[in-house]
């Protein structure tokens, strides 16, 4: 680490009522801080002896005033040991608003400066504990919602994304290696690429399968955008509220009954679906419908899944082709609604379609099976947590592509840096201060 960062302490629990609140120390003063406002219960454990990761019962105390502010549970960490990998303590304080807070304002008080969110753990990535990904890894731990966000947070903060980028990072250092040794004793300005040729083919493979994974992992954190599409009346409501099993939507059999959509999201085996029940489309449509279609257009441009409802017990309409035909070029799934009823129609689709039955309940399982399916191909053994690692390998691939057509042993070696130099990004072996305030910025203090 550059540098004598200043000693840092922050509350590293919620502020307010509960049980115990931890306040976190790091830094080189840590320790001389603490000798003025902590007092141990057994004299005898001065800090000066103790190993790293010991627990010490004792009083915080004001030392000015000479009165006791709390008693306390103190963890020890020496450097290289600690989180931070600085000299650094964890309160285990009481509880409530008090107590924390005027053990703070003693930290502060004998020379400790409050944290910025994230310092913690960017101390820790600055010390060489973690790379980027893994810092972000506990990001997205922090923030998980669902079982499956939190088994990708933890398998990113364990360092297998890291690994991976690091497996196709040194293969790419083989190869340029190979071409720099060419351009230094070949004497011929221009090359032929086959003897490179399956080496940049399984770098692209590599970096394919990374990418393919990269638009599922951003459902998993961010939630797959997925509007109930139909005309009026043929039940959108009804499965909308089928699928959130409770009563959110109005349901009528009036057509046209949703003026405007409702937005509800509920976890399917740890992917968040936004649900979007919307404007049905009819012939007859009076200015308020008209724009709420438009809207219903709107939210199927940025759809993730598109839920497209049929009535199975009347005739496909004109309305319906049309929907079908607005929808072909979106990733979706099609529901025959009124399976109940005597069925009307037969005609083929694409995907076929689900036969569900808002009234009797039945097929609502299958249409949830299958949502999943779109999303969920078995268990996966890396995660890409954020959009900036999907850009970074993007880019990458398209360096790689450039080098495939590259007609100058020189042009093959810029490119191969410029994939090289992105696959470093990603891990933060090479990084800006702007990149790293945008990610520490969104964790809380005391993380």
């Amino acid at each position: 680490m550059e540098g004598i960062l200043p000693t840092i302490c922050a509350l590293a629990t919620p502020p307010g009522f509960g049980a115990i609140a931890i306040v976190r120390v790091s830094g080189k003063e840590t320790f001389p801080i603490m000798e003025k406002i902590f007092i141990p219960n057994n004299p005898e454990k001065k800090f000066a002896l103790l190993p790293s990761y010991s627990l010490i019962r004792g009083e915080i105390i004001d030392p000015e005033k000479q009165e006791l502010v709390d008693e306390v549970l103190l963890a020890l960490y020496r450097s290289p040991n600690s989180y931070t990998g600085e000299d650094m303590v964890e309160i285990f304080a009481h509880g409530g608003f008090y107590c924390s807070e005027k053990i703070i304002s003693l930290l502060l008080r004998y020379g400790a400066k409050p944290a910025p969110p994230g310092e913690f753990t960017r101390r820790r990535f600055l010390a060489g504990k973690i790379d980027l990904t893994q810092a972000e890894g506990v990001l997205a731990l922090t923030s998980a919602r669902t079982e499956l966000q939190a088994r990708a947070a933890l398998k990113q903060l364990k360092g297998i994304l890291s690994a991976k980028i690091t497996e196709v990072g040194e293969e790419m250092k083989e190869l340029l290696a190979a071409v720099e040794n060419e351009i230094e004793f070949e004497e011929k300005e221009t090359l032929s690429l086959e003897k490179f040729q399956d080496q940049l083919r399984a770098l692209s493979e590599k970096i394919s399968h990374l990418l393919a994974k990269g638009e599922r992992e951003i459902f998993i954190k961010e939630g797959v955008r997925c509007p109930i599409i139909g005309k009026a009346n043929v039940g959108k409501s009804s499965l909308f509220n089928r699928l959130l099993e409770k009563e959110r939507a109005l349901v009528t059999e009036i057509p046209g009954t949703t003026r405007d959509a409702i937005e509800e999201t509920f976890s399917l085996q740890g992917i968040p679906f936004r649900l979007i029940d919307t404007c049905g489309l009819r012939k007859r449509k009076g200015r308020l419908e008209a724009l709420g279609w438009q809207k219903t257009r709107d939210y199927l441009a940025d759809a993730d899944l598109v839920i497209v409802v049929l009535d199975g017990s009347r005739p496909l309409t004109a309305e319906d082709k049309m929907i079908l035909d607005l929808t072909a070029q979106k990733r979706r799934i099609i529901v025959k609604n009124k399976s109940d009823l005597k069925p009307r129609w037969s005609t083929e689709t694409n995907p076929p379609p689900i036969p569900v039955s808002c009234k009797e309940g039945t097929g609502i399982e299958e249409l949830k099976e299958e949502m999943k399916r779109e999303f969920l191909n078995g268990e996966d053994e890396f995660y890409l947590s954020e959009m900036r690692h999907y850009e970074l390998l993007k880019k990458s691939a398209t360096a790689l592509n450039r080098a495939a057509t590259a007609s100058y042993l020189e042009i093959l070696a810029y490119e191969l840096k410029t994939a090289l130099s992105a696959l470093s990004e990603i891990t933060g072996a090479t990084t800006t201060e702007e990149v790293l305030e945008r990610i520490f910025s969104r964790f809380c203090i005391g993380k």
